[in-house]
């Protein structure tokens, strides 16, 4: 538990710290004396023309192997893998994280497909653990086929580019329908 706060606690800092520079972009804008914003990797100057920003930091680059994936045709109790390849270049942290649950607009209801809790109902946005039960349902991801985790609904955990693998798994009860979201990769660039 301590990990995952502090890990939000990062991110919170540094979306303050984003914010903060954003907001004092239009202070530059009002002042007419040239002032220097600076780091290491870039430098916001104010001059007569208004606020130009350099940056020496590399670019970033994030490759996925698809993007589109296309679950099939749905069977109960007979998994869906599909599989694609991550590929970044000057970040520091990337996140992955999804809109909502799988969605269908079935007779003017949402039905979903939930998160898997996994085969010991103890997996989580956080935490990853075995699922091979074909019983165990929802959708999920691995980075090694054997232990998976749910998808977070917002930026909070980061993961380590490589090749991902989700899988979708209904019961019997599932509804008939066309059931779809989005998985949004964030990348922070290595400072």
């Amino acid at each position: 538990m301590i990990k995952i706060s502090l890990k939000r606690r990062r991110l919170a800092r540094l979306k303050w710290y984003l914010l903060l520079v954003i907001l004092s972009l239009p202070l530059f804008a009002q002042n007419a004396f040239a002032q220097t914003l600076k780091s290491s990797k870039f430098a916001i100057e104010q001059g007569v023309t208004g606020a130009r920003v350099q940056t020496t930091a590399t670019p970033i680059t994030i490759a996925l192997s698809t993007d589109f994936i296309d679950y099939g045709q749905l069977s109960p109790t007979n998994p869906i893998k599909r599989e694609i390849s991550i590929a970044t270049e000057g970040t520091d942290k990337l996140f992955v994280f999804q809109n909502h649950p799988l969605l269908a607009q079935i007779n003017a209801a949402n039905e979903i497909v939930p998160d898997t809790t996994c085969d010991s109902g103890g997996c989580t946005e956080f935490i990853s653990t075995t699922w091979i039960n074909p019983f165990t349902f929802g959708l999920g991801f691995s980075f090694d086929d054997r232990s998976y985790q749910q998808f977070a609904d917002t930026p909070t955990a980061s993961i380590t580019p490589r090749k991902m693998t989700i899988k979708l798994n209904v019961n019997q009860t599932q509804k008939l329908g066309s059931y779809t979201h989005t998985l949004t990769f964030w990348a922070i660039p290595r400072l």
